[in-house]
């Protein structure tokens, strides 16, 4: 998980180990901080407000993400 809240260029995500997570499922937050990791990302998840609760819609952008997502449908039934 890379927070890129306080993030300026997308040079400083490479400094916060964007590189050192291959392998692993990443996920991005703020993305518009620095969209160029954020193209690399496996998920992209939307949270938004309804109603009295919150909506969440998840995304995969890579295969490995279909993966996770498969699963987690699989074990929610």
């Amino acid at each position: 998980f890379l927070d890129l809240y306080r993030v300026v260029v997308a040079s400083e995500g490479e400094l916060l180990g964007w590189r050192d997570v291959g392998g692993t499922l990443r996920l991005v937050e703020w993305s518009s901080r620095a969209p160029e990791l954020a193209r690399a990302a496996d998920l992209r998840v939307a949270l938004s407000l309804s109603g009295n609760g919150r909506q969440v819609r998840v995304e995969a952008l890579s295969a490995r993400a279909e993966s996770v997502i498969d699963h987690l449908n699989a074990i929610s039934r």
